[in-house]
C-alpha cells in the first residue's frame, strides 16, 4: 500500500460525510425549488403577476410555501444536528 493511510481514512471520513450530507439535504433542496417553481407559475417573465391570476391566490400560495420553507428549516436543522452527533 503507497501513500499516507491515515490521509486514505481522512479522504474516505470526507467522502461519506460528504453523501451523507448530500442525501440529507437533497430532500429539502427538491421541496424548496417545487415551492418556487409554483410561486413563479403566477408571474410572467418580467415578474409581473400573470393575465387571470389575482393578488389574492398569489399571497396565499406565497404565504403557505413561506411556511412550509420554514417548517422544513426546522425539520433541516434537526436532521443536521443528528448528522453531526
Amino acid at each position: 500500500m503507497s501513500g499516507n493511510p491515515i490521509a486514505a481514512l481522512e479522504l474516505a471520513f470526507r467522502k461519506e460525510v460528504s453523501n451523507k450530507l448530500a442525501e440529507t439535504i437533497e430532500p429539502y433542496v427538491a421541496a424548496y425549488a417545487k415551492r418556487e417553481a409554483g410561486i413563479g407559475a403566477f408571474l410572467d417573465d418580467e415578474g409581473e403577476l400573470k393575465e387571470g391570476e389575482s393578488y389574492e391566490r398569489y399571497d396565499s400560495h406565497s404565504y403557505d410555501a413561506w411556511s412550509d420553507s420554514h417548517g422544513d428549516l426546522g425539520s433541516l436543522l434537526a436532521d443536521l444536528e443528528l448528522l453531526l452527533r
